[in-house]
């Protein structure tokens, strides 16, 4: 997962784009625990704050909820890896967690102006 000596995440996608489209939300879901099982553990503190961004980008793709199988969806992985973050020991960590999932319940919030996704949902999905 990640390149030798970089420290840096190194994910690869075995299919083409086209065929990515389809699988689309398995491929969120995918990528928010790859990320997250890079992150377990980890003590690079920039690993981390990329980490915590690169989750809340995946929660922001998609719907709250169970998908059609009953499974979480990557926004409920990616919000869970993020919450897990916010109690991480070091505090800069900590606090680009918070940051960034204070920016993300603020955009979710503002979309829903524009009929997008409510913030009760932004809610429940971080109370499950």
């Amino acid at each position: 997962m990640t390149a030798p000596g970089t420290g840096r995440l190194n994910l690869k996608c075995e299919e083409p784009l086209s065929k990515i489209a389809f699988k689309f939300n398995l491929r969120r879901y995918t990528l928010a625990e790859q990320v997250r099982g890079e992150l377990k553990g980890s003590r690079d503190i920039a690993k981390l704050c990329l980490g915590v961004q690169a989750l809340c980008h995946v929660a922001a793709l998609g719907p709250a909820g169970t998908d059609q199988s009953g499974g979480a969806t990557a926004r409920v992985s990616a919000m869970q890896g993020v919450l897990a973050l916010m109690v991480n020991r070091y505090p800069r960590v900590r606090r680009t967690a918070a940051e960034q999932l204070y920016v993300l319940l603020l955009v979710g919030r503002t979309a829903s102006c524009c009929g997008g996704p409510t913030s009760s949902n932004s809610l429940s999905t971080l109370v499950s």
